[in-house]
């Protein structure tokens, strides 16, 4: 039995790095701004382009390395900030000469990257991912800009086969995923395994004790669960006491008044968030009752 919680806990875990990256590549970040085909227009004055760049010194650029991406990001967030995106053509020659071909070709690479059909399995995303690469960067600049994107690509997707893989047995699964966790640079490693224990945390939190979140999350960390453990006891214990008394009134009240006394309950119990709450945790219980 504890080998099977075991094994749920590591495929959660890894199916939680799956998603972490997923919601990491879809979010508004400086990495994956979504864009659309900009329209070009010729400024009215120079005043009306004139947008601060960083605060970073500027790069220089005899080789292609990792800043420039940072540097052209910097340049792309405050255009969103001043929402001008889309005029981004307006504004390239803010960038220094050397980066401006650079950020040219990024643009259109994010342009291209909202076309990628959304239904596509992650194997077939991250092929999708490497032609455009190939189609809008050299070599060197896919080095020096997506080599950490694309190895976490690499092993995600080892990671994928094994989970989708039905003809193995649920311990050479296990055995495989652990072997391949282990095996992981540092700090791919480090999110898996925050991710399991994340994943324990939702599933075990409310049997855990101090002593269990101390060791696991940190004193302070620890202090805040305990409390949350029982400010949530005490709000089942309300909702219980709300249940019996309204059956009591179900019960005993004469029919006409049964309302009222149930809205007299509910107000003395719950506050007007505490409400809202309360009836989509019936509602929900009702819609499960057979």
């Amino acid at each position: 039995m504890k080998g099977k919680y075991l094994l749920t806990v590591t495929i959660a875990g890894a199916l939680c790095a799956l998603v972490l990256w997923y919601f990491d590549t879809n979010t508004q970040s400086a990495e994956q701004i979504a864009l659309q085909y900009p329209t070009v227009q010729k400024p009215k004055t120079r005043a009306t382009t004139e947008l601060p760049v960083s605060s970073n010194p500027i790069p220089i650029c005899s080789t292609v390395t990792k800043s420039h991406k940072a540097y052209i990001d910097d340049w792309l967030i405050t255009l969103q900030h001043k929402l001008q995106v889309e005029n981004w053509p307006q504004f390239i020659h803010q960038l220094p000469a050397c980066l401006q071909s650079l950020a040219h070709d990024y643009m259109h690479y994010k342009v291209a990257l909202t076309e990628i059909d959304p239904n596509l399995n992650m194997h077939e995303r991250f092929e999708a991912l490497a032609v455009l690469q190939k189609q809008h960067f050299s070599q060197q600049v896919i080095s020096a800009w997506f080599k950490d994107e694309n190895s976490w690509h690499v092993h995600t997707l080892a990671r994928w086969h094994i989970l989708s893989d039905q003809t193995l047995s649920d311990d050479m699964r296990k055995s495989l995923l652990d072997a391949h966790i282990s095996q992981l640079p540092n700090a791919q490693r480090q999110i898996i395994e925050s991710s399991q224990r994340f994943i324990e945390l939702k599933n075990n939190w409310h049997a855990m004790d101090y002593n269990q979140f101390s060791a696991n999350f940190g004193g302070e960390a620890a202090e805040r669960l305990v409390a949350l453990q029982s400010k949530q006891q005490q709000w089942q214990q309300r909702i219980q006491h709300y249940k019996q008394a309204h059956q009591a009134i179900v019960a005993q009240a004469p029919l006409e008044q049964q309302d009222e006394r149930v809205s007299t309950l509910k107000h003395s119990l719950f506050d007007s968030n505490e409400l809202k709450r309360l009836d989509v945790i019936l509602a929900r219980e009702q819609a499960q009752s057979p």
